[in-house]
């Protein structure tokens, strides 16, 4: 079963790439270019979010908060291949401020587009954007995962909603996050903290005291928290969980519980592993069983 390879559900979420019971990638998803995630992102937006070519690509994701006006242009950003601009009023050109890592920089251009023997699935909304790679033939380096935008239920008030934008990228094992900082003394960059073991740590990445614990879940949002103390909860991720469960990168699940977003699409892809935890992005898979 073919499906189209862009869908939408009820919950304004766009996705890119599907899952059926007979085949796990769609055909046409290989190879994702810049260019096609900003024509992508455009459509489903009715304007223009993003901009792109083979060397470029800047994103604005069209919140409410945000005080940069569209369209995204050739110097104009909130995203790009590199970082975030922390710029909180409207100027007509952006910089980069807080890099996706430090050394060797992670660059979303040859590390996660533009790599055409690898199959794609990706996941948009006005808070997010979040795209997962299966480079099949290569088994040393097979899964990479990038997600930016704006964390929800976030910690920084409207005056400096800017320390709200997250980044995270893995490529197995590795794995990174980070936001802007305004703080004094602090550089650019603000790193979240993850369980460097496979024995959860209790402080990382956990329900925090404003969620309602469920008895018996294994999956949660994913909540961010910064990597110094008091290693404050920032804010979870958009259309990312966090599940207790061992499971492997790559498996698609359905989600039996009710929706944190109220969407009518259950379906879940494992995209990385935080120690012996799972981190899982929503993907469309209608029917699979």
């Amino acid at each position: 079963m073919n499906l189209p390879l862009i869908n939408n559900d009820n919950a304004g979420n766009s996705y890119y790439g599907w899952t059926t019971n007979n085949l796990d990638w769609a055909p046409e998803s290989r190879g994702f270019t810049s260019t096609q995630c900003a024509n992508w992102i455009n459509g489903f937006f009715g304007q223009t979010c993003a901009f792109a070519n083979s060397t470029t690509f800047n994103l604005i994701l069209p919140v409410s908060f945000e005080s940069l006006s569209l369209p995204a242009t050739a110097s104009k950003f909130r995203f790009n291949r590199l970082g975030i601009s922390k710029d909180m009023g409207n100027p007509s050109t952006t910089t980069m401020d807080s890099q996706y890592c430090g050394i060797d920089c992670i660059d979303l251009i040859p590390y996660f587009f533009e790599r055409p023997e690898s199959y794609y699935w990706a996941v948009l909304n006005s808070h997010s954007l979040s795209i997962f790679v299966d480079n099949y033939t290569n088994s040393t380096q097979r899964y990479t995962f990038f997600s930016c935008g704006w964390l929800k239920d976030p910690l920084f008030p409207a005056s400096v909603f800017v320390q709200n934008a997250y980044f995270l990228w893995t490529f197995l094992p590795g794995l990174a996050a980070g936001r802007p900082s305004l703080a004094f003394g602090v550089n650019n960059r603000q790193n979240f903290v993850f369980p460097a073991t496979t024995t959860p740590d209790p402080i990382a990445n956990y329900p925090v005291s404003c969620q309602t614990a469920t008895p018996g879940a294994n999956t949660t949002e994913f909540y961010l928290r910064d990597n110094v103390a008091p290693n404050k909860a920032v804010g979870y991720i958009p259309n990312v969980l966090k599940s207790s469960l061992n499971l492997s990168v790559g498996g698609t699940y359905r989600n039996t519980a009710v929706d944190p977003d109220g969407s009518n699409n259950p379906y879940w892809k494992c995209v990385a592993k935080m120690g012996n935890e799972s981190i899982l992005m929503r993907v469309w898979a209608p029917g699979l069983a």
